[in-house]
């Protein structure tokens, strides 16, 4: 989890999607430990899905799906408000068609 932030702020696509994925790897299965703290999760993915490379928004969509598969009921009470403009932004956006999908 410590070098997330230097995979997500780095200018190669390809690091960024590595730490995107890595994101929703990681919290798939590990509920209680990010029961707390799921929202920082999502502080880190969020500004993927309006990126101009195709990628990283699909990895941002998948692993938001991720997150919220496993912390649901949770999301849906609390996290509504800044996921489904993200997603809907990530959907509308562009000729995108495995974003979109």
């Amino acid at each position: 989890m410590q070098l997330l932030p230097i995979y997500l702020s780095s200018e190669d696509w390809v690091r960024q999607h590595v730490g995107i994925i890595t994101i929703g790897m990681v919290a798939e299965g590990c509920h209680d430990m990010f029961a707390t703290n799921y929202n920082e999760l999502f502080t880190m993915v969020l500004p993927f899905t309006s990126s101009p490379q195709p990628r990283l928004r699909w990895a941002a969509c998948t692993t938001i799906g991720l997150i919220c598969s496993e912390f649901q009921p949770e999301i849906e009470l609390n996290g509504h408000d800044k996921l489904v403009p993200a997603i809907s932004n990530c959907l509308i956006e562009g000729n995108m068609l495995r974003v979109q999908t």
